[in-house]
């Protein structure tokens, strides 16, 4: 569903955002003297949305702008599809002298995950925070937490099929281009820009 939906929701976004006459009408109500602090504020964010996708730009530019976020869309659904893939299906698998320190709900649920991954005389750390977090926290095995940590903090890198490097690298590249069309210096200046107090 979200495969389906986000390319068709950062279309309409684009349509929308992109509309530099709805843009023109928004900048000139924002500009006018009788609005309340509040409403002044709440023009300034709309305006940003409406740079964000470039309504403000020459129509070149603005398509590229698009094409950009229309991208980087699907670049973001398949980076977290990869990162799920790895929290639902890698488990790091512990025997029954490594329990030691977790509670009884914990090993249950451990024990019910072992089940479904096909092992059911052992015990499964899922690779999901509220899984991860407990043994962290509790188990006094280093070896074990180490595991855990590497399978936990590596999700997205665990196996060729789950590798977000690549992703990740076109996404970098795409925001930096995105940065300097919308006239900001590098993509951490136009992110600050939203985020900082400007003095």
């Amino acid at each position: 569903l979200r495969r389906d939906m986000e390319p068709r929701l950062s279309a309409w976004q684009a349509e929308l955002y992109g509309d530099s006459e709805l843009y023109q009408g928004v900048l000139e109500i924002s500009k006018g003297v009788e609005l309340t602090p509040i409403q002044r504020r709440l023009s300034r964010r709309i305006l940003d949305h409406f740079e964000d996708a470039g309504a403000h730009l020459d129509v070149s530019t603005k398509t590229r702008v698009t094409e950009i976020n229309r991208r980087l869309s699907e670049l973001y659904t398949d980076f977290s599809d990869r990162v799920l893939a790895d929290e639902e299906e890698v488990v790091t698998w512990l025997d029954d002298g490594q329990l030691d320190g977790l509670s009884l709900g914990w090993c249950s649920s451990s024990k019910n995950a072992a089940e479904r991954h096909g092992q059911p005389q052992r015990w499964a750390v899922q690779n999901t925070r509220s899984a991860v977090e407990p043994l962290l926290t509790f188990s006094p095995h280093s070896e074990v937490r180490e595991a855990v940590w590497r399978n936990f903090y590596g999700r997205g890198e665990l196996r060729e099929s789950t590798k977000t490097y690549p992703i990740a690298q076109e996404i970098l590249i795409l925001r930096a281009e995105r940065a300097t069309l919308l006239g900001f210096e590098t993509q951490s200046h136009q992110v600050l820009s939203r985020t900082m107090a400007g003095t």
